[in-house]
């Protein structure tokens, strides 16, 4: 499967990466980890395998938090802010911090936390049926792995880390923005900034939707668009981190449909 290569991948440049840094236990936690997983692809069944994308991507999103550091890579924050503000004058994220207001933050914040539930929530769901499962995953696990790749490639670590001084004061909310920030605080990996994950997976979920669950892309919709601001809104990403994952959704979907229209060809060469 095409998400399974691109994570084989991932994971194994990686390690190489890390070896030639210098930085053998790192190197060998990567290559540990993926040589588990590929063990899992080749000997479990269909759902279980599938199953073992979420957990290995879930780790190494975590594990960016320490890859990068021991890969060395500068981050990308100076020339992120450079063009958003060669595109816009002024990174949004900066220029809308007049828009500001105690309740406008904790309904950004529950649109930022929708994306957990929506994304989670739907891959627990599509294991009860292992085509529902392939026609989620497949999709979706591809463009993780495309996104992991950009963190390394493009580490950052967003506005209100990076340029605290660039905002007249803090966010101010209630119980939903604490409860954003508490999650975000425990979950994050640090340099989960290029491309925004959440618009990416989120465009992916929303895609498969509109096909194969219309009930569920009309109930997430709202929610999705208010997502999509709240990331330039709560200050975690440049406007180019959004674009981008517009850009790294269009090249999953490309991907996706170039190795469905290869695997056709190959059943269709084997029937005859």
């Amino acid at each position: 499967m095409i998400h399974e290569r691109l994570l084989f991948a991932l994971g194994g440049l990686t390690s190489l990466a890390l070896a030639v840094r210098g930085a053998p236990l790192p190197a060998l936690a990567v290559l540990g980890a993926t040589a588990v997983y590929a063990l899992v692809c080749r000997f479990a069944p269909t759902r279980l395998r599938l199953a073992s994308a979420y957990v290995y991507t879930l780790w190494f999103y975590e594990a960016v938090a320490w890859i990068t550091p021991a890969l060395g890579t500068p981050t990308w924050d100076a020339a992120l802010l450079r063009a958003d503000r060669a595109l816009f004058g002024e990174s949004p994220a900066i220029a809308i911090q007049t828009w500001h207001t105690p309740l406008l933050t904790d309904v950004m914040s529950l649109c930022y936390l929708s994306y957990h539930a929506y994304v989670h929530g739907g891959l627990l769901w599509a294991l009860r049926r292992r085509e529902d499962a392939e026609r989620l995953y497949v999709p979706l696990f591809t463009a993780f792995a495309l996104g992991l790749g950009g963190y390394l490639l493009v580490p950052a670590t967003g506005p209100a880390i990076a340029y605290p001084e660039a905002f007249a004061a803090p966010l101010a909310g209630g119980w939903a923005t604490a409860l954003n920030h508490a999650v975000i605080s425990r979950g994050t990996s640090l340099y989960d900034v290029f491309p925004s994950l959440h618009v990416l997976i989120t465009l992916v979920m929303l895609d498969h939707d509109r096909r194969h669950a219309r009930r569920r892309f009309r109930v997430m919709l709202p929610a999705c668009l208010g997502l999509f601001v709240s990331t330039l809104y709560l200050r975690y990403h440049y406007a180019v981190d959004v674009l981008a994952g517009g850009g790294f959704f269009a090249l999953s979907a490309a991907l996706c449909a170039r190795r469905a229209v290869a695997d056709r060809d190959a059943a269709g060469a084997v029937s005859r």
